[in-house]
């Protein structure tokens, strides 16, 4: 199964804020306390849909489970106005999410899970963004999903087409997710992989069999 050790633990102090119900005083969202969702979310869904995915269903049909933990997971932590939405593609005033690439391409994206409030609590509307893969899926479609976790997860300070307004308004493309996982799933072998992705690099790992 999935261990929370593997994940930074609530009841650290981020940014001289103290944490509380997964917040920080001054209103940002604790990245460990967004690991720490991720983390039990995870273990639910392998835990209750072991059938699901050893019966290889399509990896849709495996986000929209794992999407219905991270529901619970939110409103365990309180995180009112947000959501956790499969393959949601739009932005503000209905457009297509759309990132820059390393080439400086605009590209639409379409993530398979986000935890987001949906354009409504700027600057911290988007909070965690998930890609999921078979095992044995193509080597070129995972490191697509890499290179779109880490545009996703770049700060906003860090995007120079972000609104130079502190964040009130939304950026044209679309960054600063607190928290990006990429996760690997065998349903053959019944073993899964991830890797964490924050401020546009990885930051961690995690294995195990379920």
């Amino acid at each position: 199964m999935a261990d929370a050790k593997s994940f930074a633990r609530l009841g650290s102090v981020v940014h001289g804020s103290i944490k509380y119900n997964g917040f920080c005083a001054e209103g940002r969202i604790a990245v460990s306390a967004l690991r720490e969702m991720f983390s039990r979310a995870l273990n639910e869904f392998l835990k209750e849909e072991r059938a699901l995915i050893a019966s290889n269903a399509a990896e849709r049909a495996w986000c929209g489970r794992l999407a219905m933990k991270l529901e619970r997971g939110i409103e365990r932590q309180h995180l009112q106005g947000y959501y956790a939405d499969v393959d949601y593609n739009r932005k503000q005033n209905g457009q297509l999410k759309t990132i820059k690439n390393g080439n400086e391409k605009v590209i639409v994206i379409v993530t398979d899970i986000i935890v987001h409030s949906r354009g409504e609590l700027a600057p911290r509307d988007n909070l965690v963004a998930i890609e999921m893969k078979k095992f044995r899926r193509p080597r070129a479609e995972k490191a697509l999903d890499r290179e779109r976790l880490a545009i996703l997860t770049t700060p906003p300070e860090r995007n120079e087409i972000y609104s130079g307004d502190g964040g009130v308004t939304h950026p044209e493309h679309v960054c600063g997710y607190e928290l990006g996982v990429f996760l690997e799933i065998d349903p053959t072998l019944m073993k899964y992989s991830l890797e964490l992705f924050e401020s546009g690099s990885v930051t961690g790992f995690a294995s195990g069999s379920f």
